[in-house]
C-alpha cells in the first residue's frame, strides 16, 4: 500500500509551505488520490531535526479542514504525537494514527483506529545532534516489535510497525536498519506488519554523493541479491563514504527515494510512506506485473 505525505505545515523538510493554504492542501490531498494513494498521511506540525514547536490549537487549526474535506474520498492518518490532535481528527473522519512520539496507543484502543508505532531516539529538535547506538539493529527492532505488543495489550487490532528512518539515526544506522528488514520480517513473524518512510530523506543524499559506483550489475551478483531476499537473510550492503550529501538536496532524491521503495517492496513492507505517490505507484504495479 502506499501512504501519501501531505504536510500542512510552513516547515517540513522536503514540501513545506507549498500546501500550508487549506485550499492547496485539499487539492494536494485529492491529487494524491487520483494518483493512487491508499491513505493520506496528513500532519500539521514538522518533525524535522531543529523544526519549531507548534501548539496543539495551532496543529488543528492547520489539519481538522483538510481531514474533514478527505476523509469522505480516501482513509486519512494523522500524523502527530499530541493525544488532543489525535482525538480531534479522529472526530473529523483520520481512521488511521501515525504514532510519531510513541505515545498514543491507548487514543486508538479507545477510538478504534489503525496505529503505526514509531522508533525515535531523543526529542525532535536535537535527535540529530551525533545518534549513538551501540547496535541499531538490536536495539531498534526489538523494541518496536515491544511496542506494538504493548499496544496490542491496550486493545489497538490494527497495528503497524516503523523503525523510524532519520529519526535519531544516522546514514549508517539508516541502512543498518534497511538491510535487515527481511530479518525483522522472519523474526516477527508478521504479526506487525511494516510501514517504512525513507523517502528524499537526507541518507539518500549520502548513497547519491557516492564518487565510485560500479558500471554494471553483474547478473550473479542481482540474482543472489533476489535469493538473500527470498530467504530472509541479511543483506550485506556495501561500503560507502557517508560524510557528504551536500549536493543532493531532497528536491533530487526521487531516484534514490525510488529504488528504496522498490527494495522496501522486495523485503516484505506492507506500507510505503512516499512524497512520489505516481512514480511509487507505477514502479510497484510494474514489478506486480513481472511477479517479483
Amino acid at each position: 500500500m502506499i501512504m501519501g505525505v501531505l504536510n500542512v505545515t510552513p516547515d517540513s523538510f522536503y514540501d513545506g509551505g507549498l500546501y500550508f493554504d487549506h485550499e492547496k492542501a485539499i487539492e494536494r490531498g485529492l491529487v494524491l488520490v487520483d494518483q493512487g494513494a491508499d491513505i493520506v498521511d496528513i500532519g500539521g506540525e514538522s518533525t524535522r531535526p531543529g523544526a519549531s514547536p507548534v501548539p496543539a490549537e495551532e496543529e488543528l487549526r492547520r489539519v481538522i479542514p483538510v481531514i474533514r474535506e478527505l476523509a469522505p474520498k480516501v482513509r486519512i492518518s494523522i500524523d502527530t504525537f499530541k493525544a488532543e490532535v489525535a482525538k480531534e481528527a479522529v472526530k473529523a473522519g483520520a481512521t488511521f494514527i501515525n504514532d510519531v512520539g510513541g505515545n498514543l496507543s491507548e487514543v486508538a484502543a479507545e477510538s478504534n483506529t489503525a496505529l503505526v508505532v514509531m522508533h525515535r531516539q531523543g526529542e525532535y529538535r536535537r535527535m540529530q545532534d551525533k545518534p549513538y547506538y551501540q547496535d541499531v539493529v538490536a536495539e531498534v527492532y526489538p523494541r518496536i516489535i515491544q511496542m506494538g505488543q504493548e499496544a496490542a495489550a491496550k486493545g489497538v487490532n490494527e497495528i503497524y510497525i516503523d523503525p523510524g528512518i532519520g529519526f535519531g539515526k544516522s546514514a549508517e544506522h539508516n541502512l543498518s536498519l534497511l538491510g535487515y528488514l527481511p530479518i525483522l520480517l522472519q523474526n516477527n513473524a508478521g504479526h506487525f506488519p511494516l510501514l517504512v518512510g525513507a523517502s528524499r530523506k537526507r541518507f539518500l543524499g549520502h548513497i547519491l554523493a557516492q564518487e565510485k559506483r560500479p558500471e554494471k550489475i553483474k547478473e550473479e551478483d542481482l540474482r543472489a541479491y533476489l535469493q538473500n531476499l527470498q530467504e530472509k537473510t541479511f543483506l550485506e550492503l556495501p561500503k560507502l563514504d557517508l560524510t557528504n550529501d551536500s549536493g543532493y538536496p531532497p528536491m533530487e532524491r526521487k531516484e534514490a527515494s525510488l529504488a528504496s521503495a522498490a527494495f522496501m517492496l522486495l523485503a516484505g513492507v506492507k506500507i510505503l510512506r512516499v512524497h512520489d505517490v505516481p512514480e511509487t505507484k507505477y514502479i510497484l504495479d510494474l514489478m506486480g506485473e513481472l511477479q517479483w
